[in-house]
């Protein structure tokens, strides 16, 4: 079964189709980029999971990137529905802060992540809403005259079909559409990428549903009561955020046919060795780039579920295989397994995803109190935060790996 898209849970957040642009180019990260995220608790949970940010720091490996969060402090109306601000939307007491701490950090690409707290005020706050968010971007874009901000904005996720009771016979429409339709009427006066978590999470949540209750699979759910995304969340998310910003996935494949010659339609990898007899195969290989690191649990393997890695061998003598990576055992396959192909989903490069990942979330942590603390303190903080940046630009970087298929069993 096809995974959802995002466009399939909320069609009329795209524009009719005699009125679309051809599509841009892909959203390029360039070398010195430094990558704000700001927004409420869906940026909050990304900085303590950091699937998102370890899927942007690995799409340009050689580029040299510095991501950093600004946590939300005080009463804001991009968070807070109720706040009150002045008749014309200054907002000068939660604004300024917020402007002053960017502005220190001298962005070049913005990823904005509000609306989905500020949306259970429904269609009575969307007007403070977004004259709130509009004076956000224009004092972001206003830090450096000589910046031109990029932007990726991100709508709210929906509330319906995400969680794990059985949502109501009658459902109404969500409170995030109106303000996703909103940020959407933003990004593209800005000329801002947009990312439609409302329609993907939507679509997300009745798949997962349906199929739970179709085929008796367990119920695989995005968020909790509250809103707040779960790990399994933040690693789908990263999926709409790739394909809203026109970027190849982040896996490979290719097929090692008996003649050693290699069959069309690989990607994603630069083989260079390879051989193979009708009981074995063995390729040397680089990534284009590191996979996303795998949530807790079971790893979906539904073709459809998340892009894989596919490794193709045709004409095996009958039995059974091994791969190994590096020397380490991954798995097992018939040649008739093989014959089709065998996912890819753990190994050595997902351990190193996986590195980078928590090394992502402890450089994070160790911002987040620096923030908060005493200059002396703050220093000590940010000269971790400084060794951590220098392991992430190792990690990010695919290294040459060894795929060896050997024969194991007979008949």
């Amino acid at each position: 079964t096809p995974t959802p898209t995002p466009d399939q849970g909320a069609i009329l957040l795209r524009p009719p189709r005699d009125r679309r642009p051809p599509p841009p180019a892909p959203l390029e990260f360039r070398q010195g980029d430094r990558v704000l995220f700001v927004g409420d608790r869906l940026m909050a949970g990304e900085a303590v999971w950091g699937y998102l940010e370890t899927r942007l720091t690995c799409q340009f490996p050689e580029c040299d990137v510095v991501f950093r969060h600004l946590f939300e402090t005080g009463d804001s109306p991009l968070v807070q529905p109720g706040t009150v601000i002045d008749g014309d939307g200054a907002g000068a007491d939660w604004l300024e802060p917020v402007l002053a701490r960017a502005a220190a950090f001298k962005p070049t690409v913005v990823v904005v992540g509000y609306g989905t707290e500020a949306s259970q005020a429904g269609e009575a706050g969307l007007a403070r809403f977004t004259t709130a968010y509009a004076r956000l971007l224009d004092g972001l874009a206003a830090l450096d005259a000589g910046v031109t901000l990029r932007w990726v904005l991100l709508s709210p996720i929906s509330a319906e079909d995400l969680h794990a009771a059985p949502p109501p016979q009658q459902q109404e429409s969500s409170a995030a559409e109106p303000y996703a339709r909103a940020l959407l009427d933003l990004a593209t006066q800005r000329n801002a990428e947009f990312v439609n978590l409302y329609g993907w999470s939507l679509a997300e949540g009745r798949f997962a549903r349906e199929r739970a209750e179709k085929h008796g699979e367990p119920l695989r759910i995005l968020a909790d009561a509250d809103l707040d995304l779960n790990p399994y969340g933040y690693w789908r998310m990263t999926l709409v955020v790739e394909q809203a910003l026109r970027w190849p996935y982040n896996t490979w494949r290719f097929g090692l046919m008996p003649d050693q010659s290699l069959r069309d339609g690989g990607f994603g990898a630069r083989l260079l060795d390879r051989s193979r007899t009708d009981t074995q195969a063995r390729v040397v290989l680089i990534e284009d780039r590191l996979p996303t690191p795998n949530p807790p649990g079971p790893v979906e393997r539904l073709s459809g579920a998340k892009p894989h890695c596919y490794i193709q061998l045709p004409g095996l003598r009958t039995g059974t295989y091994a791969l190994r990576v590096d020397s380490q055992p991954i798995l097992e396959g018939t040649e008739a397994e093989w014959a089709r192909y065998e996912i890819i989903a753990q190994g050595p490069s997902w351990d190193q995803a996986e590195a980078l990942r928590r090394a992502i979330v402890e450089k994070n942590d160790l911002a987040r109190r620096a923030d908060l603390a005493q200059p002396a303190e703050a220093a000590s903080y940010q000269a971790r935060i400084a060794e951590l940046e220098q392991t992430i630009a190792q990690l990010r970087r695919p290294v040459q790996r060894t795929y060896e298929v050997v024969r194991t069993g007979g008949p």
